[in-house]
């Protein structure tokens, strides 16, 4: 994404910034894609397992979890690139 963007310039500690918001964002938008599609009791037992078993039962209930990350990556990578357009997101991340 960095490349894509363009930001290949940027110092390491910059890019490693921007690539903490990415990752952050991403992880973000999927789990409401994804906690959206479950019903009651499977988000309660969600919330309850530990992180280890999330893994597993994220790929039980949700067998096309890769495609809705690569779904979402790509969103975000266009709007970031629309962002760099208008100049905003290079601010922000020079600064």
């Amino acid at each position: 994404i960095i490349t894509a963007l363009g930001l290949e310039h940027l110092p390491d500690d910059k890019k490693v910034v921007l690539i903490d918001r990415i990752v952050a964002l991403v992880e973000q938008r999927v789990a409401l894609c994804l906690m959206q599609k479950l019903d009651e009791d499977a988000y309660k037992k969600f919330e309850s397992i530990s992180e280890d078993e999330r893994v597993a039962f994220l790929a039980e209930h949700f067998p096309g979890l890769e495609a809705t990350i690569e779904e979402e990556v790509a969103g975000i990578k266009t709007e970031l690139m629309n962002e760099i357009e208008s100049d905003e997101l290079l601010k922000a991340v020079v600064q």
